[in-house]
């Protein structure tokens, strides 16, 4: 609407950005000090501000150098927390590993899958492990968090990892190469992962749940593989 210049409207931006990235540093280190002394009131008015600040940052975008300089007063304040329901010291450490400049393991893809904010948590957590990630390094994220012996899939949080990362894998076709190269690794007695062997594995691991919730949660994935991917893999022969 040429209501204001971009070079303006980045200026104004940045400004934001960077006073909401002090306050939240103010609001951290003066927590540290006076945690024990505030009124219960005033710690909710507390953390209220600080789910504002990230979730502005989070719509914002932020440096993930910048959010070093409140990465010690933040997990400081994550273990001091007492979480109720609004789950601060989650969704600030969630914010922090989104945003930050560490890179994200598989093995930080845990969290409390009771509550809508620790399946959200595991959920943009897993997305953000995933950036810059091509089809292969996704494969591999895939098998890492299937485990050894598919031990992850006995827990429902590396069961929604595992979902979010075959959701963000957008095509099962095989390039020619790609088919040479599995008929060379089959005859080298190694088998390629691919989407079709992780359809195969949840398929074998279905029949063999106990929980119910599992048993949905994987239901549920093999039936997004069929409906959403443009090959469907190969289901496994029962018979055997």
């Amino acid at each position: 609407m040429k209501v204001i210049t971009k070079d303006d409207l980045d200026a104004s931006v940045a400004a934001f950005r960077d006073g909401l990235l002090e306050q939240l540093k103010d609001i951290l280190h003066k927590s540290r000090k006076e945690k024990s002394s505030k009124p219960k009131a005033s710690h909710n008015s507390q953390n209220l501000t600080i789910l504002s600040i990230i979730d502005a940052l989070s719509a914002l975008g932020i440096d993930s150098s910048k959010l070093a300089t409140v990465k010690d007063d933040a997990k400081a304040f994550c273990t001091s927390v007492q979480d109720n329901e609004l789950q601060i010291g989650k969704r600030l450490e969630t914010f922090l590993a989104v945003h930050g400049p560490d890179t994200i393991d598989e093995k930080l893809l845990v969290g409390d899958v009771s509550t809508v904010i620790g399946r959200q948590s595991i959920n943009q957590t897993t997305i953000a492990s995933m950036v810059g990630s091509d089809k292969q390094m996704k494969l591999k994220l895939l098998d890492s968090i299937f485990g050894p012996g598919f031990i992850g899939l006995g827990r429902l949080d590396k069961l929604l990892a595992a979902r979010q990362v075959i959701v963000s894998i957008e095509d099962t076709r095989k390039s020619a190469e790609g088919e040479d190269r599995n008929e060379d690794n089959e005859q080298e007695g190694r088998k390629e992962f691919d989407l079709s062997e992780a359809y195969s594995i949840l398929c074998g691991k279905l029949w063999k749940v106990s929980g119910v919730r599992q048993f949905c949660v994987i239901s549920e994935t093999l039936e997004l593989m069929l409906r959403a991917k443009v090959t469907s893999p190969t289901p496994p022969d029962w018979s055997l």
